[in-house]
C-alpha cells in the first residue's frame, strides 16, 4: 500500500518507508481520499450520460474515464503542490470550481425525477409565453378591426332602422309605404351590410391567423425544448428550488455534503500538519540549494576544493610526491 501511495503522490518509497508512522500515515491518507472524487466522478458522468442525457453506455464509458482522469491528475497536483503561495492558491482554486461542478452534476443525477417534472413545467411556461407573444403582437390589429366591425354593425342596423321608419312614415319623408326614397336608403342598408359582412370576414381570418401563428409557435416551442439538454435542466433544478423552501434546504444540505466529499483533498491538504518526512525534504532541498549558492559564489577556475575538504588537499599533495619523483633523483 506504502509503495503504490508513494508512486501516486511522488514520493521517495525508500525514504518514506523508513521514516516516522505519522508520514506514511499521511501519505496513505492524502492517496486513499484523492480517489473519493474520482470515483464519484466516474459514477457521476456514466449516471450522468445514459440516465439524464440518454447517451449509449459505450460513450457514457469513454466520458466517464476521461472525466475521471483529469480529475485525478487535478487532485494528484494539489497533493503534489509544494510550490509558492500564488500556486497553491491557484491550485486550491481549481479544486473549489471542480467541486462546485461536480456537486451540480451530482445533484442533477439525484433529483432526476423532481427536475423531469421542472421540465414539464417550464415547457408549459414556454409555451404560455409563446402564446402570449403572440397575443401581443395581433393585439392591435385585432382591436383595431374588432372596432370597425362594430362601427359597420351599428351604421347597418341605423340604416335598417331608417329603412323601417320610411317604409312605415314614421320617418324620413313621412311618405308611408315603399317609394323611390324607401329604395335607395333599402340600397344603402344593403351595402352598409355588405361593409358589415366583409369586415366580419377580415376579422376571422385574423382571428385564424393568430390561432395559426399560435400553433406554430408552439409547435417550434416542442421542436426546440429538449427535456435532455443539461443547461436547460441546471436551470429547472435552480427553478425549482427557487419555488419551494423545503426543496431549497435539502438541496443545499445535499450540495454542502457533496461539495465537502468533492473538496476534501484540498482540505485534508491544506488542515494536515507537516510530517518528518516533509521537514526533511525541505531541509534536503535547503541544504542541496545552500551548496548551489557555495559553488556560484566561487570562480570555477580557481576553486581550491581543498579549501573546504582538508581530505582533498591531503590526497592531492601526496599525488604531486609521487610524479615528482624518478628512477635518476
Amino acid at each position: 500500500m506504502l509503495k503504490f501511495a508513494s508512486m501516486i503522490s511522488g514520493d521517495d518509497y525508500q525514504l518514506l518507508k523508513s521514516d516516522t508512522p505519522t508520514s506514511r500515515k499521511k501519505v496513505k491518507t492524502l492517496v486513499s481520499v484523492l480517489f473519493l472524487p474520482v470515483t464519484m466522478w466516474f459514477i457521476n458522468v456514466l449516471l450522468l450520460a445514459t440516465g439524464v442525457l440518454q447517451g449509449s453506455w459505450l460513450m457514457a464509458l469513454i466520458a466517464a474515464l476521461v472525466a475521471s482522469g483529469i480529475i485525478f491528475m487535478v487532485e494528484r497536483s494539489i497533493i503534489m503542490s509544494n510550490g509558492s503561495r500564488t500556486v497553491m492558491v491557484f491550485r486550491v482554486f481549481l479544486g473549489f470550481l471542480i467541486a462546485i461542478l461536480g456537486s451540480i452534476a451530482f445533484d442533477e443525477v439525484i433529483f432526476k425525477r423532481d427536475i423531469d417534472q421542472q421540465m414539464t413545467v417550464n415547457k408549459e411556461v414556454l409555451t404560455k409565453e409563446a402564446e402570449e407573444s403572440v397575443d401581443q403582437s395581433y393585439q392591435a390589429k385585432l382591436a383595431s378591426q374588432d372596432q370597425l366591425v362594430r362601427a359597420k354593425y351599428a351604421l347597418w342596423v341605423q340604416s335598417l332602422d331608417k329603412v323601417s321608419k320610411e317604409a312605415d312614415g314614421s320617418g324620413g319623408s313621412g311618405v308611408r309605404g315603399v317609394n323611390d326614397i324607401t329604395r335607395i336608403k333599402m340600397t344603402i342598408a344593403s351595402e352598409n351590410e355588405k361593409d358589415y359582412n366583409q369586415a366580419k370576414i377580415d376579422l376571422e381570418q385574423l382571428l385564424s391567423e393568430v390561432s395559426t401563428k399560435k400553433i406554430e409557435s408552439i409547435n417550434a416551442v416542442e421542436t426546440s425544448f429538449n427535456n435532455d439538454a443539461l443547461l436547460g435542466r441546471i436551470k429547472a433544478i435552480f427553478d425549482l428550488i427557487y419555488s419551494d423552501v423545503w426543496m431549497c434546504a435539502i438541496y443545499i444540505v445535499v450540495t454542502l455534503v457533496l461539495f465537502c466529499l468533492e473538496f476534501i483533498v484540498v482540505i485534508l491538504k491544506l488542515s494536515l500538519p507537516k510530517s518528518n518526512y516533509e521537514l526533511k525534504l525541505e531541509v534536503l532541498e535547503e541544504i542541496g540549494k545552500q551548496r548551489m549558492m557555495k559553488l556560484l559564489r566561487n570562480d570555477m577556475s580557481h576553486y581550491d576544493y581543498g579549501q573546504e575538504y582538508p581530505g582533498v588537499k591531503r590526497a592531492s599533495d601526496q599525488l604531486k610526491k609521487l610524479t615528482s619523483t624518478s628512477l635518476f633523483n
